[in-house]
Formats: C-alpha cells, structure tokens, sequence
C-alpha cells in the first residue's frame, strides 16, 4: 500500500508542476523573457516532457550550462548530441555563439520538434537534423566539414555518453569544447566509467565537474506571486538525481 501511495504522490507531483508550467507558458510572450537567449520563441510541444517550458520561459533552465557554453569564445558550429526539442540548437544559433547547428536526435518526434522550433525562430537553414549519434558519427561530422578548433560539442544521451565519447571520438576532436550532461547513476559500474571518461578528456582538456544549483526566481514577479510549493516545483529540474556535468576546455599550449 505505501508503494502505491509514494507511486501516487510522484504522479500528482509531475502533473502539478506541468500544469503550473503550462498556465504560465499561456500567460506569456511565448518567448525566453531573460538570459542570453532572451527573444527565443518557445514552441508549446516538447517530445519529452512540457514541465521545463517554466525554466525556459524565465533563462533558469540549466544555468550552469548556459553559462558554460556561452562563455565560449572563437565557435562555429555546435554538435548536439540528444537534441531534444531543439533548445539549444536554436537558443545558441540566436545568441550568435554559433553559426550552425548539427543536431542528433533519436526520436522522431523530437526531430519534429527541433525543425518546428528551427522554423519558428527563423534559424531552419543553419539547423541540420539527423537521428541517432552512432558509429557513422564521425563520419557525418566530417562529411559536414567540422573543424574541431570552433566546435562546440554538447552530449545529453541518457547513459550512452560513455559509449559515444570514446577514444577514437576524443582524438578526432582535440579542439572541441565539451559539454557532457552525465548519467554514472544508470549503470552499477558508474563510478568507473566516469573516472574512465574523465581521464580520456583529462589528456587534452582541462576538466570539471559541475553540480546544478537553485534557480534565482527572485525578481521575478510571475514566480514570486505563485505559492511556495507551486514555486519550489516549477524552478526545478524534476530530476531524480541532482543534475551533473562535465564541462571540457581545450588546454592551451
């Protein structure tokens, strides 16, 4: 019985952040209020889930990230590896801190997503959309003439990052800056193929790892208006492990 109870309230608890989420997304623009990619415009579908549309819609989703790759000076093209919807492709396109976009995404609603929201911000000729990051990987980056020096690679795979940044992968792109969203919970020998995959990068990057932390809503009077809980569920990623990322710059010589 208590099983199906905590089952229950975790039901409640996503549904109710979504439908917070959702009135509030209704309520605006439409479009990234704040942040680097202020003036995106936000597309209601997203093929995973609507609850983040809030983080979006006020710049606090994955501030740590944001920050990490729009600090990156001299970059071209960024490698998307698990697009989803697209926000990145086309949040970092309009921020001027790419040019282009090479987006892989598995699934084919989110592919759908990605050309909507591409389409919608006037960007769809500098996104290109492909499926799955697989063993053809390479070879598509250098069909598409990525040069690793003004490359932005950034990789939200769901546990398949330690498969996919591999070797062969690290030494073809030297000069790429990396952004790993990781995944080490999913598997039992986690702890290990975290330390393998940071010292692979640790050859030629310098590394971090880096913890999410709080979203600042203060200022911001949609979210300071709504009720402490209703708060504290829509400025949050809803993960089921505190977010983590490794973060990868070129060493310089």
């Amino acid at each position: 019985m208590a099983g199906l109870i905590e089952s229950l309230e975790k039901a409640i608890t996503k549904l109710y952040r979504k439908r917070i989420a959702r009135r509030l997304y209704e309520q605006s623009s439409k479009a990234v209020e704040r942040g680097p990619f202020k003036g995106m415009k936000l597309i209601a579908f997203s093929h995973i889930s609507s609850a983040p549309l809030a983080l979006k819609l006020f710049g606090l989703y994955e501030q740590e990230v944001v920050a990490f790759l729009t600090s990156l000076k001299d970059r071209d093209t960024l490698i998307n590896l698990g697009a989803g919807d697209g926000y990145y492709s086309v949040g970092l396109i309009r921020a001027g801190i790419v040019k282009r976009a090479l987006s892989f995404e598995i699934d084919e609603k989110g592919r759908r997503a990605i050309a909507d929201n591409a389409a919608q911000n006037g960007v769809a000729g500098s996104v290109s959309i492909f499926g799955a990051a697989d063993a053809g990987l390479l070879d598509t980056l250098t069909a598409e003439g990525v040069d690793p020096a003004s490359t932005i690679l950034l990789c939200d795979i769901e546990g398949a990052e330690f498969d996919v940044i591999d070797d062969p992968l690290v030494a073809a792109l030297q000069g790429v800056a990396f952004a790993i969203e990781l995944h080490d919970f999913r598997f039992a020998d986690g702890a290990r193929r975290l330390e393998a995959l940071t010292a692979r990068l640790s050859q030629t990057h310098d590394v971090e790892i880096v913890k999410a932390g709080p979203a600042d809503w203060s200022g911001i009077a949609e979210l300071e208006a709504l009720h402490d809980n209703a708060r504290a569920l829509v400025t949050s990623d809803g993960r089921k492990k505190l977010g983590l990322w490794l973060f990868a710059r070129p060493k310089t010589v």
